[in-house]
């Protein structure tokens, strides 16, 4: 069963800004979605306090989090800038 993928207001204008990668963005998220185990290697917990997970697409970065329902994706955006 695939999660169902909500994107936050910041993540959408992110798209906008990165329409090149756009794509295979939104095509890496589905696939987490639909079979995490799948991209486990491209996976990881931020450190710290926060249940925040980072998906790894080439030189950017998703920032999301999850549940048993759903992907909240909360921020997209290039390595170098994405963590600040």
């Amino acid at each position: 069963m695939m999660k169902a993928i909500f994107y936050l207001p910041r993540a959408r204008k992110a798209l906008l800004r990165h329409r090149g990668q756009a794509d295979r963005i939104i095509s890496k998220i589905a696939a987490y979605a639909k079979n995490p185990a799948a991209q486990a290697n491209n996976v990881k917990r931020l450190k710290g306090n926060i249940p925040v997970l980072r998906l790894r697409v080439g030189s950017y970065r998703v920032l999301f989090t999850e549940d048993d329902k759903r992907v909240t994706v909360i921020d997209i955006g290039p390595r170098a800038s994405i963590y600040e």
